[in-house]
C-alpha cells in the first residue's frame, strides 16, 4: 500500500548555508552575465572560492567542490542562470531576487516549481517510466492544512514515509486527505512506519524539508511540522495548485522529445512565477518572533545586544523602508539614552536623492572623542528564515551600492557606515560595516564596479552617420 521509492534531489547545504549562499551566488551572477559560457565557468568559479574558503589538499577536489557550487546549487537546484547558444544569462529568478532581496520568496518560487519527475534529475526518464507525478511541496502543504483543520500536527517521519518516499504519493495515486486519514488511522492502532536505511536514505527527504523550512511556509520542532499562518496568502496560493498537473513533463522516449523537454525545464524553473508573484512575497511580521531586540556586530565578529523600542506601522512598509525604520529608531533611541540633547541629530534623510547614505546620526556615548561627530550610515536590508552568524568560517554576504553612496563612504571615510539588516525568525540582526571604502583597499572586502556612466562630448563623436547615409544603407540592403 505504501511501496517506498527513492527520489533525489540535487544536494544542497544546510539551512543557514543555503540562505547566505543564495545572495553570493545571485551578486556574482548578475554581475558577470550575460558572458560566454567558459568565461562564466571561470569566473563564477573564482569569485565563489572567494567566498567559500574551500580548502582541499587535493586540489582537483577542491575544483570539483567549487564547480559544484554552479552547476549543481546557482544552476540546477536554484535556477539563477540559463544557457543559450554557448551564452549564460542571469535568469529572471535570479534578477527578481537582487531586486527584492527576499529569500524567503525566492524558497516558495522553487518549492512552487519542484516536481518529480524534474528536469535537474538524471534519473527523470527511470522516474517517468515508473509513473512518478507529483508537486511535492504543493501535496505537503495540501496535506498539512487538511491536518490541521483535524488539530492534527504531522511529523517528519510521517511525511517522509507516506509522502516523500512513497511511491503511490508520488505517483498521485492517493489524495493529501486520503494520506492525513491513513496517518490518522495508523496513529490510533499504534502503528509506527518508517523509512527503512540509514542516513543515506534520508538525506534527500531532509533536504526537501530544508527547502521547505527555508520558503517559512511551514515551521519546525521537535520533529513535528506546522504551517506558518503569517504566511496565509501564499499558502492559499500553493493550495490553489493541482498538485498531480505538471507544466514541463516528457511527451515521448524519442531523443527530440527529450531535448524539447530539458529546454522547455530550463525556461520554466529559471522564470519567475508571475502569476500570483505577489502571493510569494514575505510579509513583514511573517517572520517570526517580533523581538524587541537588535543584535549588531562588525567584521571582527564581536557582538553587543541592545534593546530597542519599534512601533509596529500601520501599514506594510517595502524591506528598504522597513529596514531604515529599524535603524532609524535604534540610533535615535540609542542617543537619547545617554545624551537627549543630540537625539535631534538622528535624521533619516533616505528620501533625499544623491546624499549616498540613509540615516544620519552622531556617535555619543560609544566614542567620547568624537561624541558629537556625525555618522553617515547606509542602510541595506534582506529576509531570510535563519538566523546569520559571522562566526561562521564560511560567512558570506553580498550588497548593492549605487555609485552616489559608494562616493559617499569615500568622502566619508572613517565616518560612514553600512548597517546590514537582517530580518530572521530569531529576529532583527544587523551587521556593521565600518569605513567599508577603506576596507576594499584594505582587501577585506571586494567592490566591484558593475554600471558605469558614460558622458558623451561633441569632440568624442566621430564619425557622424547623417540621416541620408542611414536611408542610402537602408535602401541598398
Amino acid at each position: 500500500m505504501f511501496t517506498q521509492y527513492r527520489c533525489t534531489i540535487i544536494r544542497g547545504k544546510s539551512q543557514r548555508m543555503m540562505d547566505s549562499l543564495l545572495p553570493a551566488y545571485a551578486g556574482i551572477i548578475h554581475q558577470i552575465c550575460p558572458c560566454p559560457e567558459a568565461e562564466f565557468n571561470s569566473q563564477f568559479d573564482e569569485m565563489i572560492s572567494r567566498y567559500t574558503h574551500a580548502k582541499s589538499e587535493n586540489a582537483m577536489a577542491s575544483a570539483k567542490t567549487i564547480a559544484n557550487h554552479r552547476t549543481e546549487i546557482a544552476g540546477k537546484l536554484f535556477g539563477l542562470f540559463r544557457k543559450s547558444d554557448g551564452m549564460v544569462y542571469a535568469s529572471d529568478k535570479c534578477k527578481n531576487y537582487v531586486k527584492n532581496e527576499d529569500n524567503p520568496m525566492f524558497f516558495k518560487d522553487i518549492c512552487l516549481k519542484f516536481q518529480f519527475p524534474n528536469g535537474m534529475d538524471k534519473q527523470y526518464f527511470n522516474h517517468h517510466d515508473e509513473g512518478i507525478k507529483i508537486r511535492q511541496f504543493v501535496f505537503i502543504i495540501k496535506a498539512m492544512k487538511y491536518a490541521s483543520e483535524l488539530s492534527v500536527k504531522l511529523s517528519l517521519n510521517e511525511v517522509y514515509y507516506y509522502i516523500l518516499n512513497c511511491k503511490e504519493t508520488l505517483s498521485s495515486n492517493y489524495s493529501p486527505k486520503e494520506i492525513v486519514d491513513y496517518i490518522v488511522s495508523d496513529r490510533r492502532k499504534g502503528v509506527l512506519n518508517q523509512v527503512p536505511g540509514g542516513s543515506y536514505d534520508m538525506q534527500h527527504l531532509t533536504e526537501q524539508i530544508n527547502l521547505l523550512v527555508l520558503s517559512n511556509l511551514v515551521r519546525l520542532e521537535n520533529d513535528y511540522l506546522s504551517l506558518n499562518l503569517k504566511e496565509n496568502v501564499a499558502i492559499s496560493h500553493f493550495l490553489s495548485i493541482d498538485h498531480s498537473v505538471l507544466p514541463v513533463l516528457l511527451e515521448s522516449n524519442s531523443e527530440e522529445s527529450k531535448r524539447a523537454f530539458l529546454y522547455e525545464w530550463q525556461e520554466y524553473y529559471t522564470s519567475v512565477s508571475y502569476s500570483g508573484l505577489e502571493d510569494l512575497q514575505t510579509p513583514n511580521d511573517a517572520l517570526e518572533p517580533s523581538a524587541s531586540t537588535i543584535t549588531s556586530s562588525d567584521t571582527s565578529g564581536k557582538s553587543s545586544e541592545q534593546i530597542i523600542a519599534t512601533d509596529k506601522p500601520e501599514s506594510d512598509p517595502d524591506l528598504g523602508d522597513l529596514g531604515e525604520n529599524l535603524i532609524y529608531n535604534y540610533e535615535r533611541n540609542r542617543i537619547q539614552k545617554s545624551d537627549s540633547r543630540l537625539a535631534i541629530k538622528v535624521q533619516a534623510v533616505g528620501a533625499r536623492r544623491g546624499l549616498g547614505y540613509d540615516i544620519q546620526s552622531v556617535y555619543g556615548q560609544e566614542n567620547l572623542s568624537k561624541r558629537e561627530f556625525h555618522k553617515y550610515i547606509e542602510v541595506k536590508s534582506t529576509k531570510r528564515v535563519t538566523p546569520p552568524t559571522s562566526l561562521d568560517s564560511d560567512w558570506m554576504d553580498t550588497v548593492t551600492m549605487t555609485r552616489n553612496e559608494w562616493v559617499a563612504a569615500e568622502q566619508y571615510g572613517e565616518n560612514y557606515f553600512i548597517y546590514r539588516v537582517i530580518f530572521s525568525t530569531a529576529g532583527p540582526f544587523v551587521h556593521v560595516i565600518h569605513n567599508p571604502y577603506k576596507k576594499n583597499e584594505e582587501g577585506s572586502i571586494q567592490a566591484i564596479p558593475t554600471n558605469y556612466r558614460v558622458d558623451i562630448f561633441k569632440e568624442s563623436i566621430n564619425p557622424i552617420i547623417t540621416n541620408e547615409q542611414v536611408y542610402e544603407v537602408i535602401g541598398a540592403a
